[in-house]
Order: C-alpha cells, then structure tokens, then sequence
C-alpha cells in the first residue's frame, strides 16, 4: 500500500503555541528532509515516537519523552479503580439485569433494584481517567463540525460505556444549508443526503489494526424530533448487539503504549484496511458511513486502554497542529464550532486562521 501524503503545518518553521499542559510545540516534531520530493518541499512529513507523541531531543525524560512515567498505556495518574470499572462496567449491568428478572423467580426486587443503580452510576459517571492527553492527528479534511466533544462534557457520549468517556462525533459542515437540519419532517432521510457521507476517513496515528468490522449497513437518518425521541428504544435495542450495534462498522487500531484508536459509523465496504495491517499516520482506512448508532453520517474517534470496547477504559486525546484553532497548537474543536482540517496535499487553511463563513468564525476552546 503507497505511503500516504504527510501531514503538517503549512509553515513548519513558524512557532505554535501548545495549548496543553506538557505537550511540546509543533515546531519541536523532528522533520526527515533526506529524501523530500521537491514538489512537496512546502510541507514536511510527521515524525513522532513510539506514542505519537512529539520528542523534543535536547529535552529528554521530560513531557515529550516516551520513557517519562505516565506516558504509555494509563500509567501513573491515569488510576487503577477507573480501568477496574471500566472491565466490570458491562458485565454489572448484565448482572443487574439478570437479578431483576429473578425477582420473578422469588429474588427480593430491592437486590436487583439497588444493583442496577450502582450499575447505572457506573455506566454512566463513574469511572473517569485522569491523564495527559495524547496527540494524534485528525481523522478528517475540510471543514467538520464536532456534535460531541469532551471539551465541553465528560463523558462526552453522556456514559463511559465502550470506550467513549473522551469520543468525539463529526459531521461534515460545509456551510450554505447543505447539510440537513433537524425538523419533524421528513422522518428520515438517505444517508447520501447528507455532505459527510462517503467522506475519506484517514488514520490519526501510526500503528497496527487490531479489529476491523465492516458488515453493518448504512441506515437512513435519525435527524428528526420523532426519530430522535425514539433513539432511546433503538440504541437499547443496538446494545444488544454488543460494541458493533453500537459503534456499527469500526477500526481498532493499536497505537502502541498500550493505546488503542477507534473509528467509528464507518460506510459499509469501505474498509481500504484488514486486521493486521500496518498503517501509517495520514493513510486513508475507510470511508464516513452511517452505521451503529449515529443520528446522521458522522465519524466517531475515540482513544482507549483496550481493544475491546466492550471491557476499554476511554483515555483523552488531542489534535494536533494543522487545522483552524486559535493558537494553531494541539486541541479539540468545540461542540457545534465548525472548524477546517487543512488537506495535506494543499495546505488550504493554515493553523490559526478561521473557518470559512460567518457562523461561528472559527471559534475553539482548548481543553
């Protein structure tokens, strides 16, 4: 499989300020220039460590350093009990469950009652880690708009379940109406309506893919108020069809340190990658779908301890340097904030300038 175009700033000797704490500069990222096509002397491919993390050289052991503690895997300060629920968070709602129909069998209601609310609470707001965030590049190019983002919540989701405390939910927002608003009417619509269907999906990391799932169809939208009053049924429903109901057509890749990415409602067929492929930062994987539970075409990107969703604790991430922020530093757009990923071939929209049209102008928060 070719190599995929780099990634980078349009300026790569221009200083940007980080906007998380312990995370170095963009312009520290080391740049392999021993072999540049001259025709792409204008950007520099992106060179990191074993976590992806940029090293500065003359900083070692420090918060760009891959041997600092912390810095693979949860590590010190990520905390063991939030890893501990995050393996029993599935199988304790099961269990509730399972005491609740027993009560028809003559076990006492409140045992089931009292197990499901601590199930629930778990499910739901416990079980959060705590850690320097990892930088990872984004998953798209143009503009997007982030429908959840742990910028403004944790979890984002609304539930630590599957891996999604720290998930992040785009949709392609071109500007001019061209993607469908929520209204009663039509119930639903095809997915091809909307602009981030079939949009290219590209790997934020280097690594190995671990899972790769691509049988789920793409269904019609839920974008209307009756539809998303009834979500609440469908996605029970879809729960119990495990990680795949859920997250319908996915990749897990692994990222090394113990990481886990995940990309999420991805078009059925679209997969350009299989289990045990070895995938470069950049490199197009798939395609934007509308499968698993997603009201509309979205990607979802989430980081995680585990390769699997069902038992995986959700671990923060951050962008880097290369889209529209306000310091053109690492972080994460704000929910309902258009911001452009410049395309690595162009370099369209250089780091710090605001998204085109007037709505919103480009406004981010850091987290």
């Amino acid at each position: 499989m070719p190599s995929p175009a780099p990634f980078c700033s349009p300026d790569p000797d221009a200083p940007a300020a980080s906007a998380v704490p312990g995370t170095p500069p963009a312009s520290a990222v080391p740049v392999d220039t021993t072999a540049q096509d001259p025709a792409q002397s204008r950007t520099a491919p992106v060179v990191s460590d074993a976590s992806n993390t940029p090293v500065r050289a003359d900083d070692p052991g420090g918060p760009g350093d891959p041997r600092a503690p912390g810095r693979r895997g949860i590590g010190p300060g990520g905390g063991r009990l939030p890893v501990l629920l995050a393996r029993i968070r599935m199988p304790l709602m099961w269990a509730a469950t399972l005491v609740l129909l027993a009560g028809y069998a003559g076990v006492p209601w409140w045992a089931g009652a009292a197990l499901l609310v601590v199930a629930l609470a778990v499910y739901l707001r416990a079980g959060t880690v705590r850690r320097e965030p990892r930088t990872v590049l984004p998953p798209v190019r143009g503009r997007w708009m982030a429908l959840t983002s742990p910028v403004d919540g944790v979890p984002s989701q609304g539930s630590h379940a599957y891996g999604q405390t720290y998930a992040l939910g785009l949709v392609a927002e071109p500007g001019g109406s061209a993607r469908p608003d929520i209204a009663w009417r039509p119930l639903s619509r095809p997915p091809e309506d909307f602009p981030a269907f079939g949009r290219p999906v590209y790997a934020p990391a280097d690594g190995t893919v671990v899972t790769a799932h691509d049988r789920r169809r793409d269904h019609r939208s839920r974008n209307s108020w009756p539809w998303l009053f009834g979500a609440v049924v469908e996605n029970t429903l879809r729960e119990l069809r495990g990680p795949a109901g859920m997250l319908g057509n996915h990749l897990v890749i692994d990222i090394g340190g113990g990481d886990h990415l995940l990309l999420g409602h991805l078009r059925r067929g679209s997969l350009e990658v299989r289990r045990g492929d070895a995938v470069r930062a950049g490199q197009l994987v798939a395609r934007c779908g509308n499968s698993g539970a997603c009201t509309e075409p979205q990607v979802r990107v989430q980081l995680m301890d585990h390769r699997r969703p069902l038992f995986a604790a959700g671990l923060p991430i951050v962008w880097a340097s290369g889209w529209n922020g306000r310091d053109g530093g690492a972080g994460l757009p704000e929910t309902w904030r258009p911001v452009v990923v410049e395309a690595p071939e162009s370099g369209e929209v250089p780091a710090g300038q605001s998204a085109d049209g007037a709505d919103y102008a480009g406004e981010v928060r850091r987290t």
